[in-house]
């Protein structure tokens, strides 16, 4: 599947999670309900590697660089997000307006997986470096899944859901923790946080795939097909807010309104801190999880192979000539 989903030109993450889907308790039910029952645990251990990850990749002196359109982006466009969300998903889903912050938050994490190798691959070929637009990208990315796990861990303890006192610690200390420490090493140890990114780094490959699958397998594809409508129209005008949002904070800055369009649209894909937390509401027993599942999964779905599409289209559009001049 991941094979053809490359064929295909779309991220390899949909492939994962449409072998999940077909080997799922919902389709072929070929994989065993231990592997399901721990299936909690695993999305935990791997959002901390997410969480490490990002720690070792926040280069505070290109946070300097790129200075406060990068911290706005990384805030206001996910809390323009949330906010829309909370407010009118209630009007469509039977939850409450925590539930809808809940899943808000969820939502409004911006995908490293799809848009990191991109910006990267721009920097490569001299694409917006000018105007430092992949460095902004990539450092408002960074904190912005930064900041959603974290008030993600936040409110579930406001919630109340099914998480003892004695839970909090790991739930919320020790993931902020986590990420504190990689930040700290990668300032002062810069050697050793090259090394052990690189080494995160393959462990992320198998975690990858394991985490995708299990969230495909998850996916309860009757009640997908029956809530799909509604969900996607929660999606859409959250995407839209967080759009405008981008746009907001990129106003007083060098970039004109294509480039700034082009951020919006990079800042769109959703995959990676969706499929990590996603399955945890309804994991713990929210009443609302299963809403909060399906919508993570088809954001996935919608947001991944739009922005990686969009984001191929519109570089070559908007920055095509830079590679001509250099050349």
């Amino acid at each position: 599947m991941c094979w053809l989903a490359e064929k295909l030109k779309i991220p390899r993450l949909i492939g994962m999670m449409a072998v999940g889907i077909i080997m799922g308790p919902y389709a072929l039910n070929l994989i065993d309900s231990i592997i399901l029952d721990i299936s909690a645990d695993f999305r935990y251990f791997a959002l901390m590697i997410i969480l490490a990850r990002a720690g070792l990749t926040l280069d505070i002196k290109k946070l300097k660089e790129v200075g406060r359109p990068a911290i706005l982006m990384s805030f206001v466009p996910p809390i323009m997000e949330i906010g829309v969300v909370t407010f009118f998903a209630p009007m469509f889903l039977p939850i409450t307006h925590l539930d809808a912050a809940i899943m808000g938050v969820v939502l409004s994490a911006a995908s490293p997986a799809i848009i990191v190798p991109r910006m990267l691959e721009m920097m490569d070929k001299g694409q917006g470096v000018k105007k430092d637009i992949p460095q902004l990208v990539m450092v408002a990315t960074s904190i912005n899944g930064i900041f959603a796990i974290v008030l993600f861990t936040v409110l579930l303890q406001v919630n109340g859901s099914n998480i003892g006192a004695t839970m909090i610690w790991l739930n919320a200390i020790l993931p902020l923790a986590l990420l504190i420490a990689s930040i700290i090493t990668l300032r002062y140890l810069y050697s050793f946080a090259n090394k052990l990114a690189k080494i995160l780094s393959k462990i992320w490959i198998p975690t990858e795939v394991v985490l995708f699958v299990l969230v495909g397998a998850s996916l309860n594809l009757s009640y997908m097909a029956e809530m799909s409508a509604i969900t996607i129209t929660i999606i859409v005008i959250g995407v839209l807010f967080r759009s405008c949002g981008v746009h907001l904070c990129l106003i007083k800055t060098q970039l004109n309104f294509k480039e700034r369009s082009f951020c919006a649209l990079a800042f769109l894909p959703k995959a990676t801190v969706q499929a990590a937390i996603g399955g945890t509401a309804l994991a713990i027993g929210m009443e609302a999880g299963s809403f909060i599942l399906l919508v993570s999964v088809l954001a996935i779905l919608v947001t991944a192979p739009l922005g990686a599409f969009g984001i191929d289209f519109m570089r070559r559009r908007i920055f095509g000539r830079e590679i001509l001049n250099q050349n």
